[in-house]
């Protein structure tokens, strides 16, 4: 992969980590099927990766504000989830597979924000 002069090594395989955990829960999610324990298996898988995969790399790598609205869609996607599985409906489940397709399309763009981001100076008191 060639770096751009923006992104240093250990930022773009960082980003790319991201995204290869979202593929992994939009893979694990659209492999679920109809089987009840199959279903619960690939939504806990889904749940771990938004949860504790996703979020501590896109914090290092975002700028803050950006990384709490991602953090709060994350929550969503796990409560949809969550609602899915309990309640055996296909619509939250197939409403966060498409969001999570969306964020994995928007992620490029996402990852540029803390580059081009404003800096805060600390100022002496």
């Amino acid at each position: 992969m060639q770096q751009t002069a923006m992104q240093s090594p250990s930022r773009a395989s960082a980003s790319e980590r991201v995204m290869q955990q979202l593929d992994d829960a939009v893979i694990a999610l659209s492999s679920a099927g109809a089987d009840p324990e199959a279903r619960a298996f690939h939504i806990r898988t889904a749940l771990q990766i938004l949860g504790t995969d996703v979020m501590p790399g896109a914090r290092a790598l975002l700028s803050p504000a950006v990384a709490d609205r991602l953090g709060a869609l994350c929550e969503y996607m796990c409560t949809r989830l969550q609602y899915a599985h309990v309640h055996g409906v296909d619509a939250p489940f197939k409403e966060v597979i498409r969001l999570l397709e969306d964020l994995r399309r928007a992620w490029p763009s996402l990852d540029r924000t803390r580059a081009s981001a404003p800096r805060m100076l600390k100022q002496d008191v």
